[in-house]
């Protein structure tokens, strides 16, 4: 179902066991529903790991949000768009709380005394 109205949209599959494969049996193609924008099982990581390759680490939130709407017709919330940009630098750097606790780590390498 999507939008508001019943859609009368399906397909039935099975699985031939003989082949090892789902074979599509009956279908209707015919939609009565609305489009609907919003994804609930989309989320940031998986959405960052769409963008990683592509994008580079000055574009803004409200960029990814426009790019994903042109490429999937999906609306995404601000904060998620946030998110989705941090983890990719996260992964590359390390998060700053990780990179500040080995700080101590960084000084006795380099052979400097901290007080």
């Amino acid at each position: 179902m999507g939008g508001k109205a019943k859609c009368s949209w399906f397909a039935y599959y099975a699985y031939m066991a003989e082949t090892n494969i789902w074979k599509l049996r009956r279908i209707n193609d015919k939609h009565k529903c609305n489009r609907e924008f919003n994804v609930k099982m989309l989320n940031a990581k998986w959405l960052s790991s769409r963008l990683e390759n592509t994008d580079n680490p000055s574009l803004r939130a409200v960029d990814i949000r426009n790019k994903v709407t042109r490429k999937w017709n999906i609306v995404v919330t601000k904060s998620m768009a946030r998110r989705a940009k941090t983890l990719p630098v996260e992964q590359v750097d390390g998060s700053f709380v990780e990179q500040f606790n080995r700080i101590y780590d960084y000084a006795h390498e380099g052979g400097m005394v901290i007080p």
